[in-house]
This record gives C-alpha cells, sequence and structure tokens, in this order.
C-alpha cells in the first residue's frame, strides 16, 4: 500500500474518514511503513491511519467523482475506504 500511496503524496485524495460511505477531501501529508498521514479539511486535525484499517484503495487517472445533488462535485485519482468501528450505543 505504501508504494500506491506515495504517488499521491501531496495530493488531495478521497477518504470516508468520516462517514463510512462518503468519500470526502483529505490532502495526504505522509506515507510511512505502518500507516499514512492525512489532514481532515472538516476539522484541520492530522489522522494517523494504519494500513490494517484500509479496507481498499481505488486507482483512476480519469477521476473518481464523488458528492451531488446537495454537496460540492469532487474528483480524485485515488480514494481510500477505511473500516469504521461500530459501537454498541445500548447500555
Amino acid at each position: 500500500m505504501k508504494e500506491i500511496l506515495n504517488k499521491y503524496l501531496n495530493e488531495e485524495i478521497g477518504l470516508n474518514l468520516n462517514v463510512a460511505g462518503r468519500l470526502d477531501c483529505a490532502m495526504l501529508l505522509g506515507v510511512r511503513d505502518c500507516y499514512f498521514s492525512v489532514k481532515n479539511y472538516d476539522s484541520e486535525h492530522i489522522h494517523h491511519i494504519p494500513y490494517t484499517s484500509v479496507v481498499d484503495i481505488i486507482e483512476d487517472s480519469s477521476g473518481i467523482k464523488t458528492g451531488g445533488l446537495f454537496s460540492t462535485i469532487h474528483s480524485f485519482e485515488c480514494a481510500v475506504r477505511v473500516g469504521h468501528i461500530i459501537e454498541n450505543m445500548s447500555d
């Protein structure tokens, strides 16, 4: 995965960081041996994501389009989908 992501270093990628089914913009800041780092534009936080959380990486030189009717349309050459932890909210 490191070799794939290195091609997009310092570029915007699509990432489902906040909502499992939605790709948002994130700036790919770093690619390390066990994790990659992105800056989330919604919160300005930097997230360090282990490769073990990656479900898949999608590449398309013609662009992966996201957004639609009520959101800004973005196009990325690379999109990363990560797994989300589902918490049990009942106690």
